[in-house]
């Protein structure tokens, strides 16, 4: 009997020491970094977490929502912790390739610094942000990424002056909720 059970264990050791070669999918949950940075008027905004902690509260995200019927958009949603940098972008047709997002009403795009607030309309003179979607997650979880650039524009929060931003070298690699 001691013998049976010493060669049942070693067979049993023996194959579980031998790696990963079965080609079974690892189900274990994964933090994947998420994150996000662009460049506001030469001023770098940056923000890097964790799916685990993406979708919480008060922790910052870089999240992306897919189309759903009957919009069929996506939404890329980017903030800081405190909500002081927030950033909305419009996937229009949720698909990958290079996107001028320049009508807010179809394919909106915002920027929030603070308390003030920019977005792609063009009733206060030519804007746009251009969108490049490089990748795009097709089960929760999965990881969108891109990269946007481009001029907005927003009404003083102090009086009723245009103002205009330009955002460069902006980049994202969101979780999809």
């Amino acid at each position: 009997m001691k013998k049976l059970l010493l060669t049942t264990l070693s067979i049993l050791i023996l194959f579980s020491c031998s790696g990963d070669d079965d080609n079974t999918p690892d189900n274990t949950p994964q933090n994947f970094a998420v994150k996000w940075k662009f460049k506001a008027n030469g001023v770098l905004y940056q923000w890097e977490g964790t799916t685990e902690n993406n979708s919480m509260p008060n922790s910052g995200a870089s999240v992306y929502y897919s189309a759903t019927l009957p919009d069929p958009d996506g939404i890329i949603s980017l903030n800081t912790p405190d909500a002081s940098v927030s950033v909305a972008l419009t996937i229009p047709n949720d698909n990958i390739g290079t996107h001028i997002l320049n009508d807010p009403f179809s394919e909106a795009a915002t920027v929030t610094l603070g308390n003030q607030s920019y977005i792609n309309t063009q009733q206060f003179g030519p804007c746009q942000i251009n969108l490049n979607v490089s990748q795009i997650a097709t089960a929760v979880g999965g990881i969108t990424k891109g990269t946007f650039s481009g001029t907005l524009k927003g009404i003083s929060t102090n009086s009723s002056n245009i103002l205009t931003i330009q955002i460069t070298e902006g980049s994202f690699e969101s979780e999809k909720l």
